[in-house]
């Protein structure tokens, strides 16, 4: 028993440490892994500058013709198995089947509609086009993330209109009496956080506290891509620097 006590000392102390290094060395090279992945999805769908100069808008009929073609004009795509299949045309549906696309995925979108669109869908009526959910856009201006990322994924085709600084108008009546008796207030929306956010608290200056409680979380939405950035990574990373973001950015 004493001849064989060092050897089985050595093996309590090195096993243990050589399981710790190979368990170390399995979760850095699985995360080198997943990162290059990354990567390569992330320059496929947005490493260059694909938008194009202005194309002719097709006409209201043509694009009828292009999203009614039926079920016999995928029979050439459906000869080999999509890689995703999405349920639903509305902006959620579409954005992904762009960005899988454009990600060198084959992409099969169904919609029990006659239209894609969901809530971009828009009708005529008296000579006027009118929208049916989407009235305006937030955070749409040069130089934000969210204007970069539909213009490559619509290759710059998608025209913006600034609004004017007064976008909205609410009425408010001062009392439950006054709206009873049809006296409202007329409470202008206002381009731009910190207008808004004073005009409210103007408006309603003993809710300041909640007000500015909301505020705080709409600047914190607003910084969204410190909170997006972790869902890219694996998993276990992200547990492990949400919270810590989290706090950064006066969360919690």
């Amino acid at each position: 028993m004493a001849d064989n006590a060092p050897s089985a000392w050595l093996a309590t102390v090195v096993t243990p440490k050589f399981a710790v290094r190979a368990v170390a060395a399995g979760v850095a090279v699985k995360t080198l892994v997943d990162i290059v992945r990354i990567l390569r999805v992330a320059n496929a769908t947005f490493g260059r500058d694909e938008r194009l100069p202005e194309q002719k808008v097709p006409c209201r009929k043509d694009r009828d013709a292009e999203l009614k073609r039926g079920p016999k004009a995928l029979e050439p795509f459906l000869s080999k198995a999509p890689d995703a299949v999405i349920i639903g045309s509305g902006i959620g549906g579409l954005t992904c089947a762009a960005v899988l696309a454009r990600a060198g995925k084959r992409v099969l979108v169904l919609e029990q509609h006659d239209l894609a669109g969901g809530c971009l869908h828009t009708y005529s009526a008296g000579g006027f086009e009118w929208d049916v959910g989407i009235h305006y856009v937030g955070e749409a201006g040069a130089g934000t993330v969210l204007r970069a990322v539909v213009e490559q994924l619509t290759r710059g085709q998608l025209k913006w209109e600034k609004q004017d600084p007064y976008y909205d108008c609410a009425y408010i009546p001062k009392s439950q009496a006054d709206g009873l008796a049809l006296k409202w207030d007329k409470f202008p929306m206002r381009e731009g956080l910190d207008k808004n956010e004073a005009l409210i608290l103007e408006r309603f200056p003993e809710d300041a506290k909640g007000i500015r409680a909301f505020f705080k979380d709409v600047r914190l939405q607003s910084a969204g891509v410190c909170s997006i950035l972790p869902k890219v990574l694996p998993r276990w990373i992200n547990y492990l620097i949400s919270p810590v973001i989290n706090i950064l950015n006066g969360y919690y």
